[in-house]
């Protein structure tokens, strides 16, 4: 549940919805690491934060545009 946490974060802040437009992978970044402890496990989170290039390119390879 703690990793799902973080990836269904990270996939819903990058993606467009009829509500709100896409944010940027930095701010996507930057709302989560606030979230950190809180709304995150902060391990977790960390080890997200550590790899941040390699989540970002399955992003990039799997958006819906």
């Amino acid at each position: 549940a703690r990793l799902m946490a973080i990836a269904d974060v990270y996939d819903a802040l990058l993606s467009k919805r009829c509500y709100k437009e896409a944010f940027s992978h930095e701010k996507a970044l930057s709302i989560m690491a606030e979230g950190k402890g809180q709304h995150f496990d902060p391990v977790m989170l960390q080890v997200f934060l550590d790899n941040e290039p390699v989540f970002f390119a399955i992003a990039e390879k799997y958006n819906d545009g």
